[in-house]
C-alpha cells in the first residue's frame, strides 16, 4: 500500500511539474521567436532610421552655419574687392570657428585658388594635387553643398567631416567654396551617446570596410573582415546602396545587424544588437515562472500527500475497527497474529 502511494505521488509530481515546465518553456520559445522576428524585421531597421535621422539633425547645424557663411555679404564684398588683405577673412573664419564650436572654418577662392583658414592662408589649391580634388568637385557640382570626410590641412591632417558650400555671386557665378568642419572625435562622442541612449552598438564603415566612427561589438576590430562571423557577409553589406539586414552567431548569442548607406558621407551606418539584451526580460520571466512552478508544485504535492495520508489512515481504521463499538475487529487480530508469527 505504501509503495503504491509512493508511486502515485511520484507520477502525480512528474505530470504536474512537466506540465508547468512545458507551458513555461513553450511560452518562452514562442516569445523568443516572436521577438527575434520583430527585431530583425522591424525594430532594428526602424532604430537605424531613427539614428540616421539623429545624425542628419546633428549635421544640420553646421550645414546651416555654412549656408549663412556662403550668403554673407562680407564674404562676397571681400572677394569682389580682390582679396587684397587676408586678415579680415581669417578673423571672420576664426570668429565662426569659435562661436560655432567647429573644428575648422575655411574659404577657398575661385579667383586666386587660395585656401583661407582661421590661422591664415594655408596653401594654393591645384587641380593636379589629389588632396585638392574636393574643391574642383564642389566647383563642378550642381548641389548647393556636400558633406564629406577628408584630412584637415589646418589641423595636422586630422580626419574631419566637412560641409563644403558653394559661394555664388549675384549673377550666379561660382566664386569659391566655404564651410566648417567637425572633428571625428566630436562625431565619435555623438555615436557613443546614441549607443548609450538606444543601448545598441553603432558604428560607421567606409567603402573598404574599415570602421571609421564608433566601435563594433568586438572593440578590437578595425575592419568588418576582422569580425570573423561577419566577414563572409562583408562584401554584400558594402556593395549595397540601400538597407541590409543580416545576423551572425557570437559566444553571447545571435547578433542582428542593420546597415544603411549614408549618401552624405559615402559610408555605411551599422547598428548591431545581440539577442541576449532583448531576451533578458523574458529569460528573467522564465526563471520566475520556473521558480513559481516548483513552489506551487511543492505546495500542491504536500497537500496531496497529507490528503492521501489521512485518507489511508481512515481506510485502515475502518478496516480494523468495529464502527458500532469502536474496538478492534477480527481483521485487526489476524494482522496482529500474522505479525507475531513473523517475529
Amino acid at each position: 500500500m505504501i509503495e503504491r502511494k509512493r508511486r502515485f505521488l511520484v507520477l502525480l509530481s512528474a505530470v504536474f511539474l512537466l506540465g508547468m515546465l512545458g507551458t513555461s518553456f513553450s511560452s518562452f520559445l514562442v516569445s523568443r521567436a516572436s521577438i527575434r522576428t520583430e527585431l530583425a524585421g522591424s525594430t532594428l531597421p526602424l532604430l537605424g532610421e531613427t539614428i540616421y535621422s539623429e545624425i542628419q539633425r546633428d549635421l544640420l547645424r553646421p550645414v546651416f552655419i555654412s549656408s549663412l557663411m556662403a550668403s554673407n555679404t562680407f564674404v562676397h564684398d571681400w572677394a569682389a574687392a580682390g582679396e587684397r588683405d587676408a586678415s579680415p577673412m581669417t578673423r571672420y573664419l576664426e570668429e565662426i570657428r569659435s562661436r560655432s564650436g567647429a573644428f575648422t572654418a575655411f574659404f577657398v577662392s575661385e579667383r586666386t585658388r587660395l585656401y583661407y583658414a582661421a590661422d591664415g592662408v594655408l596653401k594654393r589649391v591645384a587641380d593636379t594635387e589629389p588632396r585638392d580634388e574636393w574643391f574642383f568637385r564642389v566647383r563642378r557640382m550642381s548641389d548647393a553643398f556636400e558633406i564629406n570626410v577628408d584630412p584637415d590641412l589646418a589641423n595636422d591632417d586630422a580626419l574631419a567631416v566637412f560641409v563644403n558650400y558653394r559661394v555664388l555671386d549675384a549673377a550666379g557665378r561660382f566664386i569659391g567654396a566655404i564651410g566648417v568642419g567637425l572633428s571625428i572625435d566630436t562625431l565619435n562622442r555623438l555615436i557613443e551617446s546614441y549607443g548609450e541612449t538606444y543601448e545598441r552598438v553603432i558604428y560607421f564603415v567606409d567603402p573598404s570596410g574599415a570602421i571609421r566612427l564608433g566601435h563594433a561589438s568586438d572593440p578590437d576590430a578595425r575592419h568588418l573582415r576582422e569580425i570573423d562571423a561577419l566577414a563572409p557577409d562583408a562584401e554584400r553589406l558594402l556593395g549595397e546602396r540601400g538597407e541590409t539586414t543580416l545576423a551572425y552567431d557570437t559566444n553571447e548569442g545571435e547578433m542582428f545587424v542593420n546597415a544603411r548607406f549614408v549618401e552624405e558621407l559615402g559610408w555605411h551606418l551599422v547598428v548591431e544588437q545581440c539577442e541576449i539584451t532583448v531576451l533578458g526580460a523574458i529569460t528573467h520571466t522564465l526563471a520566475l515562472n520556473l521558480a513559481a512552478s516548483v513552489l506551487i508544485a511543492s505546495i500542491f504535492l504536500s497537500i496531496a500527500h497529507r490528503i492521501l495520508f489521512l485518507y489511508q489512515r481512515d481506510l485502515e481504521r475502518s478496516a480494523t475497527t468495529d464502527r458500532l463499538t469502536g474496538i478492534l475487529n477480527r481483521a485487526a487480530f489476524e494482522e496482529i497474529e500474522i505479525g507475531r508469527a513473523h517475529v
